[in-house]
């Protein structure tokens, strides 16, 4: 399967040293990935994709605070890739928001940071004559963790 080529271009700004704003725009060629093959003993099975390309929106920003606390918030938007045509339960793709929050703290050697993720995006109609005929909606909430030792 070919891997879709890739654009992304952003900015940061820092107004002082306890400030950071980014925000940036990805872009996907999803339309290089028309189809893939699953191989099998029994025989190849193809799988079509059609994707079309697709652009994701993104913001955040993050307060430092004394002692190496931070805290961040952050929010991004994605296009669906996948057409009503070749949609799929499989690859369940809608446009959707995210928006989340977390707070952490950098120290000399080690650093952690912890947040919570929602994400939610609209009701998707699918009339496409398959199986997959109705109506989806993507909803998804996270908890994520990182930790971190610098060498």
């Amino acid at each position: 399967m070919p891997f879709p080529q890739f654009v992304t271009v952003g900015v940061s700004y820092r107004p002082d040293p306890n400030w950071n704003f980014e925000a940036n725009v990805d872009w996907t060629d999803w339309d290089r990935v028309e189809h893939a093959t699953l191989a099998k003993a029994s025989g190849n099975i193809p799988v079509r994709f059609n994707w079309i390309s697709s652009y994701i929106y993104e913001a955040g920003i993050t307060r430092f605070l004394t002692g190496g606390w931070f805290v961040s918030g952050g929010y991004f938007f994605t296009e669906a890739s996948t057409p009503e045509a070749d949609f799929t339960p499989l690859a369940p793709d809608t446009d959707f928001h995210v928006g989340s929050l977390g707070f952490g703290r950098r120290g000399a050697r080690w650093s952690w940071a912890t947040a919570y993720q929602i994400m939610k995006g609209p009701e998707r109609p699918i009339n496409n004559g398959s199986p997959a005929t109705g109506t989806f909606q993507f909803s998804n909430q996270a908890f994520v963790a990182s930790l971190g030792y610098r060498f």
